[in-house]
C-alpha cells in the first residue's frame, strides 16, 4: 500500500463519508432505535465498515475503495426492504438517507478519480 496523495476534492469526499459512517453508527442512540432489532445491528455493522473503509481511503491509496463504498452505501439504503425492517419508519428513513448519501459520495469520488491525470495531457 502506498500513502495517499490527496486532492482537495477526494479528501473532502472521504471526510464526508466518514461523517456519514459515524452518523449511521450513532443513529440508534441519536434517533432512539430499539437496540435489540436488526435495524440497529445493521446500522452499527455497516457504519463501522464504512468508517474503516473511509479511514483506509484517507490514509492509503485504496483503489478498491470507491466501488466498495458504493456497494455498501446501496446496501444500507436498500437494506430495510431486503432485510425487512421497513415497518420501523425512523430506521428506514435513516438507512435510506445515509445510504444514498454514502453511495452518492462514492459515485462522486469515482467521477473525480476518473478525470485526466497530469501526464494525460498532450504536449
Amino acid at each position: 500500500m502506498m500513502w495517499h496523495k490527496w486532492t482537495k476534492k477526494s479528501f473532502l469526499i472521504d471526510v464526508m463519508k466518514l461523517g456519514c459512517a459515524i452518523l449511521l453508527t450513532a443513529a440508534p442512540w441519536i434517533f432512539g432505535l430499539d437496540r435489540g432489532n436488526i435495524a440497529t445491528w445493521n446500522a452499527w455493522l455497516n457504519g463501522s465498515v464504512i468508517a474503516l473503509i473511509a479511514v483506509a481511503a484517507l490514509m492509503y491509496e485504496a483503489e478498491w475503495e470507491p466501488e466498495t463504498t458504493l456497494g455498501v452505501g446501496l446496501w444500507v439504503a436498500l437494506s430495510p426492504y431486503i432485510i425487512g425492517f421497513m415497518q420501523d419508519a425512523t430506521a428506514t428513513l435513516v438507512h435510506a438517507l445515509v445510504g444514498f448519501a454514502i453511495a452518492a459520495l462514492a459515485a462522486a469520488k469515482l467521477l473525480v478519480g476518473s478525470g485526466p491525470k497530469t501526464g494525460d495531457y498532450p504536449h
